[in-house]
C-alpha cells in the first residue's frame, strides 16, 4: 500500500473515540466529519494547509440548502474513484446533497465522525445510514 494511504488510515485511527461536535476539530474533545477529513488529510501532508475561516456551514445545511459546498471543495484536491482503497475519502448523500464524509480503512469499513454514533467510529458502508447513495 502507498505510504500516504497508510498514513491517512493511521492518522484517522488516532481520532477514534473523539466526540462528535459540529464545526469543531480538537482531537479527543470534538470533531465533525468535515473537520476530521481536513485534519487527517492536512496533518498527513496529503493535501496542503488552507484557510478554513471562510468555510462555515450551519449544522442543518443539508436540509435547507442546495449548495454543494463539500463536493465542490473536495474536487479541488481529490479525484473520483470507482473502487475505494484504504485512505480514500467517500462522500455520502444526506438531505439535499452530499453532506457526509468518511475515510476508507478497508472497503466497506470506514472511519467517520457521525452524530448518530456520537463521535468518531468505525462504520460499515454496506449497512444502515452509510449504505445510502455514495460519491
Amino acid at each position: 500500500m502507498d505510504a500516504w494511504r497508510t498514513a491517512v488510515v493511521e492518522e484517522a485511527k488516532t481520532w477514534l473515540g473523539t466526540p462528535w461536535v459540529h464545526a469543531s476539530d480538537i482531537k479527543g474533545a470534538g470533531v465533525d466529519c468535515v473537520h476530521l477529513m481536513w485534519n487527517v488529510f492536512v496533518d498527513t501532508g496529503t493535501i496542503p494547509p488552507f484557510n478554513r475561516d471562510d468555510w462555515n456551514y450551519p449544522i442543518d445545511c443539508m436540509l435547507h440548502d442546495n449548495t454543494e459546498r463539500l463536493t465542490n471543495w473536495i474536487e479541488q484536491y481529490m479525484d473520483e474513484t470507482v473502487n475505494p482503497l484504504p485512505g480514500d475519502l467517500i462522500v455520502l448523500w444526506g438531505g439535499r446533497f452530499f453532506s457526509h464524509v468518511a475515510i476508507v480503512v478497508d472497503w466497506p469499513l470506514v472511519i467517520h465522525s457521525f452524530h448518530k454514533e456520537r463521535g468518531v467510529v468505525y462504520g460499515d458502508t454496506s449497512l444502515g445510514d452509510l449504505s445510502k447513495k455514495k460519491y
